[in-house]
């Protein structure tokens, strides 16, 4: 048997071309099920990414604000020493 004959087509196994249209049909339909989910799967990695950063800069804000809640109450309960006056 060649290599480039369609083993479907071959006489010496029948019922074989019910098989082969099955696995034309899924190839098909994975390759249908790929090219739908590879542009929701990019949406969803930029979506991820973006909720990253969004999380990253809330992180830093809030770090941020503390430090400068911090920073305010040392100037505020400042007092000088006696010595110093």
């Amino acid at each position: 048997m060649a290599l480039t004959k369609n083993p479907a087509s071959s006489s010496d196994r029948p019922g074989m071309e019910k098989v082969w249209g099955l696995v034309a049909t899924l190839g098909r339909y994975a390759k249908l099920r790929y090219t739908a989910i590879e542009p929701l799967a990019r949406r969803y990695r930029r979506y991820t990414a973006l909720r990253h950063a969004t999380a990253l800069l809330a992180a830093k804000d809030a770090i941020f604000a503390a430090r400068r809640a911090l920073a305010q109450r040392k100037r505020h309960s400042f007092v000088p020493c006696a010595r110093s006056r």
